[in-house]
């Protein structure tokens, strides 16, 4: 994002699209929606997020991917645990 910052604003109106679409569904009775936003899917380190991707924000290397499965594991553990 820091290459082109207009890029931020493009994820945040997709997440937000991407929200509202759960949210519709969920008032018209779709049962057992999840969605888990992304706060936290690479860690807490607070500078894996910019060294996971490269540094260009474009494709997650290693690390990253390893975070993410990691968060995702645990989301999906909460639910099912549910």
């Amino acid at each position: 994002n820091w290459v082109k910052p207009n890029q931020a604003t493009v994820q945040r109106n997709l997440n937000d699209a991407q929200w509202a679409a759960v949210e519709a569904l969920t008032t018209r009775g779709v049962a057992n929606l999840h969605y888990v936003r992304s706060v936290g899917k690479l860690g807490d380190d607070a500078g894996v997020a910019q060294d996971s991707t490269g540094g260009i924000g474009v494709h997650p290397t290693s690390l990253a991917h390893m975070h993410m499965g990691k968060f995702v594991s645990s989301k999906l553990k909460s639910i099912l645990d549910g």
